[in-house]
């Protein structure tokens, strides 16, 4: 499957040398371009690609604040002539930073590892073995430890995703998909669109709310209450009488 690309820079050059780029690379494909960010915002809200090759010193709209109004799981890989916006691309979740000229072969690499990254997070049995994972936070800098025990649920919020543990909550730029595949099943399992959680944290279930051992209260999604369900049945204690 090809995975479906955009360009939004406010130099055609620029441009045209990526659209080249991306030519020569079967397993891409260019959907559109864009000179004016602004247009281009509305553009790559509407197509949804799956990566956009996003120039940061831009009139009007740079890159950075750029990508906080787009969904969060569109990779985004920024393109730019100076390093020294680095550290706020890494911040917001950038996949990769381009320095220009982009040279075919720093290019090819970009891809390659964003073909690793599909790879793994479109097989969710894919999943770590250890019992936590870091995150980078909203903190510049920021790293956080998260154990897998200490998780209530996960929410996600419009361009971040929320982890809720027993002590604190943790903003992040990654998507409730991207966290779900490197957690174990046995313990999280989605209810809704917008929250995983953690089952062995859930006090007790009332209708179509459930209420954490924190005192949380989730809604059970109508898309995901039959295998919820499957998965409490499975637990619950039968009588013969």
């Amino acid at each position: 499957m090809k995975l479906s690309c955009y360009i939004v820079d406010d130099e055609l050059h620029a441009i045209e040398v990526l659209a080249h780029h991306i030519e020569a690379i079967k397993e891409l494909q260019l959907l559109g371009y864009n000179t004016n960010p602004i247009a281009g915002l509305r553009e790559v809200n509407e197509k949804h690609p799956d990566v956009l090759f996003l120039d940061i010193d831009m009139p009007n709209l740079d890159g950075i604040e750029f990508r906080k109004l787009i969904a969060p799981d569109i990779r985004v890989i920024f393109t730019t002539a100076s390093p020294d916006h680095a550290l706020d691309a890494f911040e917001i979740a950038a996949f990769d930073y381009l320095l220009k000229p982009i040279s075919y072969s720093r290019f090819q690499r970009a891809i390659n590892k964003l073909n690793q990254f599909v790879s793994v997070n479109d097989h969710p049995e894919i999943k770590s073995k250890d019992n936590f994972f870091y995150i980078k936070c909203e903190n510049k800098g920021k790293m956080v430890k998260i154990n897998f025990e200490d998780i209530m649920y996960i929410e996600s919020n419009s361009n971040y995703v929320i982890v809720s543990t027993k002590e604190t909550k943790y903003n992040t730029y990654l998507t409730l998909k991207e966290i779900k595949a490197r957690l174990p099943d046995d313990y999280f399992f989605r209810i809704h669109k917008s929250f995983v959680i953690n089952h062995t944290q859930i006090n007790y279930i009332d209708g179509n709310q459930i209420v954490l051992t924190d005192k949380s209260v989730l809604q059970l999604g109508n898309t995901y209450r039959d295998a919820f369900f499957d998965l409490v049945n499975r637990h619950i204690i039968k009588t013969s009488r």
